[in-house]
This record gives C-alpha cells, structure tokens and sequence, in this order.
C-alpha cells in the first residue's frame, strides 16, 4: 500500500486558535542544549492502537515528542474533547509537535471538489492547533503528466496554503514524495517554495523519499537555514532503490540507508526533532514497536549529537 492510499478522511472539528503559540521555522521549540536533533514518533507507526494505548506505549519507551496522526486521533475526539487529549498527554510527558497529514494536492491546479476539500483541510489545521501542534505535514501524489506552467501556478495556491497556515499559528511542511511527477525531490520543492516566499511553509524531508527518489546530498547543501521545516526518519533494508516500496521501511539501525552522512548535512539548516515514521509495524504491539524505535532513533541521534 502507497503512503497516499493511507489517507483517509479529514478529522472532523473546529475551535479556536491557541492564543501566545509561538512559531520557530525550524522546529518549534527547538532541541535541547547541545543536541542537534531529538528523538519524535509519528503516530502513524501504530496507527492501528488506539489513542491513550498508543500515548502510553511512546511515554513508557521513552519517547517525549509526538507527530499526531489525526485520522487515529479522531475516534477519541469522537468520545472526548480536545482539553482531554491534551491533558493525557501532557500527564504522560508528551509534547505534540506534528499533524499528519494533507495529501489532496490542494496546491495543483484542476484538483476536483477543491472548495470542499479545501473546508476539510481548514478543519484538520484548526485541530492541530487545537492539540497543539504547530506544524502540519502536507504532500503531493501528482502521477500524471506535468507542465512547466503548473509549477507557476501552484505559486498563488501555495500562498494561500500558507496564510491558512499562519491563520492557525502552524509551519505546513511540503512532502517531496518519491516518484511523484510535481514535487518529487528536495531541489523543486524548495525551488518552488522560494518563489512563493511564505514564512508558514517549508520543505519536509522525509529520509525513505530522499534515497529512494532522485534527490541528492547536494540538493540539501544548497539549502538556507530555515528552508527544511520538519524531517521524518526510516531506514531501509537491502534491495534496488527502484523496487523500494514506502511498507519496506525498517526500524533506525535495521537498514542499510546513510543516515549517518544525510543528517549531519541535515544539520546545517535544520535542528529540532526527527520524527521516526514506519507503515508495516501496524499490527504489532505498540510499546514493544515504540521501543524499538526509540533505541535504534537515539543510538543514532546520541553519536551525531556527540560529535
């Protein structure tokens, strides 16, 4: 199964936005004194538990930041409110720092039903902030044929994309995904953005897209501090980039990817948390994978953060 066909609907809600949320283009909050990065979960790893199963499970492997993957957030905002999947986590130590996530390609142009989803991505964005999370992942799935004037297009769309971001206090991080026909590397996501110029938006890296696509370490030198707004982290096993599959992503340490090269060239424009994100672990118990995740993530970060 494709990341994009992991998307389901948005998360219904609404509210008003966190008043004093305060915005670094970076990451939030930022990472500790001497660390350059620190150590985050999507909640799509286990998006299967349910959510205070799948809070506890990060809590206990040791885990304090969280990327929330609203479609498995939803059946608990079903039966509580927001202030009390705030107050769960916040009792067991976990700072939200993420949202999962857009993919509708609502900045290309001849998107079908765009208003309508363009209403459900506002929702998504108003409860995020609502959990507080400021920043928000968005990605694009274009596969059909792409012409240069699309990329013009999509400027002004991301505009907008961008003070919807602002509206709601959240940094939009773009998703380059690997073969994907209009955003498929580091170099034309950040191309484009900079053209657009919006303080709410950034580049996401997610580790599995930039070795497995066409990206290359050079893409990311040519970067600015503050042009990469969040990075999700994976490892991959053994076999042809080519035939690499998004459910072949292993734990941190189990694969043979070059995280050890890509993340100190990371860091020369980003610094903040690295959000471990793996699909094929679903079904297994939540604490024992967050446990593993943790381990693999911080044995990495802790020879990087060292040296």
């Amino acid at each position: 199964m494709k990341r994009r066909d992991l998307i389901k609907s948005a998360v219904a809600g609404g509210g008003a936005l966190l008043a004093g949320l305060q915005l670094e283009k970076s990451a939030g909050a930022g990472p500790s004194s001497g660390q350059l990065f620190t150590p985050c979960i999507n909640q799509a790893t286990t998006m299967k538990a349910d959510f205070k199963t799948a809070m506890d499970a990060y809590s206990k492997a040791g885990f304090r930041q969280v990327e929330l993957w609203l479609d498995s957030v939803n059946p608990f905002l079903e039966k509580h409110s927001v202030a009390v999947a705030r107050r769960a986590m916040a009792d067991l130590g976990l700072s939200p720092r993420s949202a999962c996530c857009e993919c509708e390609n609502l900045f290309f142009r001849g998107v079908p039903d765009r208003d309508k989803k363009w209403e459900a991505f506002k929702r998504k964005l108003d409860v995020s902030a609502q959990l507080g999370a400021n920043h928000f992942v968005m990605c694009s799935g274009i596969s059909e044929k792409v012409h240069p004037d699309d990329y013009t297009a999509a400027v002004p769309m991301l505009h907008e994309v961008g003070e919807l971001g602002k509206h709601f206090g959240i940094i939009i991080g773009i998703e380059f995904i690997r073969g994907a026909r209009f955003l498929g590397c580091v170099e034309t996501t950040a191309n484009l953005l900079r053209q657009v110029g919006h303080p709410n938006l950034g580049v996401l890296v997610d580790t599995f897209h930039f070795y497995a696509g066409i990206s290359k370490l050079g893409d990311i030198e040519r970067l600015k501090p503050g042009e990469i707004s969040w990075v999700h982290i994976d490892d991959v096993p053994p076999k042809p980039r080519e035939l690499l599959e998004d459910t072949d992503r292993v734990y941190v340490g189990d694969g043979i990817l070059p995280l050890e090269k890509i993340l100190p060239v990371l860091a020369r424009v980003y610094q903040g948390p690295v959000s471990f994100e793996v699909f094929q672990y679903t079904d297994q118990d939540p604490y024992t994978v967050a446990r593993k995740a943790y381990q693999g993530l911080t044995q990495l970060l802790a020879k990087l953060n060292g040296a």
